[in-house]
C-alpha cells in the first residue's frame, strides 16, 4: 500500500515522494519527514494550517512528546508544496 498511494501532486507512493520531496531513499526518511507523508495520505493538498495541526497531533502520539520546532515544521511543509513536479 505504501508504494501505491498518491502523496501529493501525482507521487505515487512513500518511495517516489521520498526521493521528489526530500532527494533521499525512504530508508533514510527522519521520524519528522515521515509524518508528514502520513498526513498527506489522509490529505494530499491541505493548508499549511491544517497540515501543521494534523502533523503535531500524529508526531506527539508516536513520541510522547511535546512538538516544537515549527520551523522544521514549516521547512518540510515547504519542501512538499513548494517541489517544482521534478520527474524522478
Amino acid at each position: 500500500y505504501i508504494n501505491l498511494v498518491p502523496i501529493h501532486s501525482n507521487a505515487k507512493g512513500f518511495p517516489l515522494a521520498s526521493l521528489r520531496y526530500f532527494k533521499k531513499n525512504i530508508r533514510f526518511l527522519s521520524l519528522e519527514e515521515s509524518v508528514a507523508f502520513i498526513v498527506l495520505m489522509r490529505n494530499p493538498n491541505p493548508s499549511y494550517e491544517t497540515f501543521s495541526k494534523r502533523y503535531i497531533k500524529l508526531y506527539e502520539s508516536f513520541t510522547k512528546q511535546t512538538f516544537y520546532d515549527h520551523s522544521l515544521l514549516r521547512e518540510i511543509y515547504d519542501a512538499i508544496f513548494k517541489a517544482k513536479g521534478e520527474n524522478i
